[in-house]
């Protein structure tokens, strides 16, 4: 039972730096709507990309935690842990393009280097205010907000009350 704990206790560990970093962007998705200076939006949107790397290994922790604690306590018959685990699988299949078409529009409108224009060796283009405008306006950002949250909240469900067991 002390190994499961442990087990437990990296998975935790994981979702918790996980939500931490990705605190960052998901602040950046409602401060985007807001702001009109290029260059503090630009500065935002960089410190949101340097937290991918932590973002990744959290995430790592995450999965690496809840799939030997699963198998410790042999829960992989059970619905709800599946479900969470496709459920993150989707989300992290539909927020991805979602969220990153999103901000590197926005990059590009505030004059910062997409992640592509980097490793091309690109330089940016002149802030656009218009583009940035049409993309203030956007919903985007709101279904983005939706569609992490709502997940968040269902895998939580699931992951505490563990229907079905």
């Amino acid at each position: 039972m002390e190994a499961y704990n442990g087990w437990v206790l990296l998975h935790i560990i994981g979702v918790a730096g996980f939500l931490t970093a990705h605190g960052a962007s998901t602040m950046l998705t409602f401060r985007v709507r807001k702001g009109s200076d290029p260059a503090k939006l630009g500065a935002l949107l960089e410190f949101s990309g340097s937290t991918t790397a932590v973002m990744g290994v959290s995430l790592l922790l995450l999965l690496v935690g809840g799939v030997v604690a699963a198998f410790l306590h042999q829960l992989w018959g059970q619905w709800w842990l599946w479900s969470s685990l496709v459920l993150l699988i989707l989300m992290s299949a539909v927020m991805t393009p979602l969220a990153a078409g999103y901000f590197n529009q926005v990059r590009e409108a505030v004059g910062v280097q997409t992640y592509q224009q980097k490793k091309k060796g690109i330089e940016p283009s002149a802030p656009d205010p218009e583009r940035l405008a049409t993309l203030q306006a956007s919903n985007r950002p709101m279904l983005i907000a939706a569609v992490g949250l709502g997940g968040l909240l269902l895998i939580l469900f699931l992951m505490v009350y563990k229907p079905g067991s």
